[in-house]
């Protein structure tokens, strides 16, 4: 209909079971078909990549294309998420549903940072000091002052350097070993001995602190991290409740409506959470000696937590970050 163009269709054909879902190409000028036994079929300038026919024991119910039509998605009632071409898999709802599911979509890419692109990030270390000549395409600035509940005394002029590309970091610490700390809060009013609810309330009631600390004097920006890393203050007796206060910090930041990741590395984010937490947010990998290892960090191997890794860093005069594709 309208300006769709006709490329062909299944019509003539006979099917083991009917169609399910239909996408088109990001042209206009193909599409692909799915039938609900995950046999895909294509059509116009759409490329065939696989399908799931015989690997689902449940009925497909739709399927969704990569922004540039070199793969698709597949999703079955059970919650089965099939990749192909260069679709990426992030993972399935089997198992995680009490209905059925009923359709994918491609969620767009909310990745603020230019592919391939270099910058800094720096914080209270840089206060009275020069800080990192521009061109800086990826900045990022610390909130704090080095630990929770803090702030960095110049924020405002650092944010002022990073400019539009300015992101934003806070620190992340485990609850203390108080009778104080984290008892009230948005999680309620918490028992002293129930170190789970305060330390929710620990990590929600940073997250309230950071946002206010920017927006007290004007600093904006939609891309948040969260520096998870050792030589802080974290608990030792049980690593859940370090992940209790970072899920904190997460649910209050995305409650301003940010985009929340985590900067760490695989061996910290298990000697810090015990490595069962999977956020499963864009993550900022350390540790890098030269840009060339940066490169190298944005493969999956160094990866953690179930997320994607967004940037990666190394140390010159000052911090520098590359952009993973």
């Amino acid at each position: 209909f309208g300006d769709a163009r006709f490329f062909g269709s299944t019509g003539a054909l006979r099917l083991v079971r009917p169609v399910v879902g239909m996408v088109s190409t990001p042209s206009g000028r193909g599409y692909w078909l799915v039938a609900s036994d995950g046999g895909v079929f294509s059509f116009g300038d759409a490329r065939y990549f696989g399908s799931a026919a015989g690997h689902t024991t449940s009925p497909v119910v739709g399927m969704a294309t990569t922004k540039s039509g070199q793969g698709y998605w597949v999703a079955a009632a059970n919650g089965q998420t099939f990749a192909y071409g260069n679709a990426h898999y992030f993972g399935s709802a089997t198992g995680r549903t009490s209905s059925p599911t009923v359709g994918i979509a491609a969620a767009p890419n909310i990745d603020p940072y230019q592919p391939r692109t270099l910058g800094n990030d720096i914080s209270w270390p840089q206060c009275g000091g020069a800080y990192p000549l521009a061109p800086h395409l990826v900045s990022i600035v610390g909130v704090n002052h080095g630990h929770m509940y803090s702030a960095n005394p110049c924020l405002a002029s650092e944010a002022a350097w990073a400019g539009e590309s300015l992101t934003l970091y806070v620190n992340a610490d485990g609850l203390p070993n108080d009778a104080t700390s984290g008892v009230v809060g948005q999680a309620g009013r918490c028992a002293t001995s129930d170190l789970r609810c305060r330390s929710y309330n620990y990590g929600r009631g940073a997250a309230e602190f950071d946002a206010q600390t920017a927006a007290h004097i004007g600093v904006r920006a939609s891309m948040w991290w969260l520096d998870v890393e050792l030589g802080k203050r974290w608990r030792t007796d049980d690593l859940t409740l370090n992940a209790i206060v970072i899920k904190g910090l997460l649910d209050g930041l995305r409650l301003h409506h940010f985009i929340v990741g985590i900067y760490s590395t695989s061996y910290q984010w298990g000697a810090i959470t015990g490595g069962a937490y999977q956020p499963g947010v864009p993550i900022w990998v350390p540790g890098a000696r030269n840009l060339s290892e940066a490169i190298r960090n944005c493969g999956v191997s160094y990866g953690f937590g179930g997320g994607v890794t967004w940037l990666t860093q190394w140390t010159e005069t000052f911090d520098r970050d590359y952009a993973c594709p």
